[in-house]
C-alpha cells in the first residue's frame, strides 16, 4: 500500500470515527437510562481519542484530515443519532453493534495491510479492541431487553 492509498484509507477511517463519537454523543442524550446515558458519552470519549490518533497519523505521514467530512461526518453522525433512538432501545442497540462489527472488520483489513508498519498496527489493534469492546457491552444490553424463543 502506497503512502497515498494509506493517507485515503486513515481519512476513511477518520471520518468514519467522526460519525461515531457525534453518534454516541447525540444517542447519551436522547436515552432515559442513566447507565446507558453515560456509556454512550464514554463510548463517544474513546471513539474521540480514536480521531485525535488517526488525525495525528495522517498528519505524520505529511496528510491532512478530510475538511469535507469534519463538517458532513457530525452532521450525520447527529441526525443519525436521533432517527436511531426513534423505532426503539432494540433497534439503537442493533444499528450500534452493527456499526462497531463494520468497523472492526474495516479495522482487520487495514491491519492486514500495514502489519510491517508495527507502530500504525499497534494503534489501529488498540482502536480495534475497544470497538469489540463496544459492540460487545451493546450486545449485552440487547440480550437483557430483547425476548429468548424457547
Amino acid at each position: 500500500m502506497n503512502r497515498e492509498e494509506l493517507l485515503a484509507e486513515l481519512n476513511r477511517f477518520y471520518n468514519l470515527e467522526l460519525f461515531q463519537v457525534d453518534l454516541y454523543s447525540k444517542q447519551s442524550k436522547t436515552v432515559d437510562d442513566i447507565m446507558l446515558a453515560n456509556t454512550l458519552e464514554r463510548f463517544a470519549e474513546v471513539e474521540e481519542q480514536h480521531v485525535d490518533n488517526i488525525g495525528n497519523t495522517i498528519k505524520d505521514l505529511g496528510g491532512k484530515p478530510a475538511v469535507i467530512t469534519e463538517f458532513l461526518a457530525p452532521i450525520g453522525g447527529k441526525v443519525f443519532g436521533e432517527m436511531s433512538r426513534l423505532p426503539g432501545l432494540a433497534t439503537m442497540l442493533k444499528i450500534n453493534i452493527w456499526l462497531e462489527d463494520d468497523a472492526m472488520t474495516n479495522y482487520m483489513q487495514l491491519i492486514l495491510k500495514v502489519s510491517k508498519d508495527q507502530e500504525l498496527a499497534k494503534m489501529l489493534w488498540h482502536n480495534l479492541v475497544d470497538e469489540d469492546s463496544h459492540k460487545t457491552w451493546f450486545s449485552k444490553q440487547l440480550q437483557g431487553i430483547t425476548p429468548k424463543s424457547h
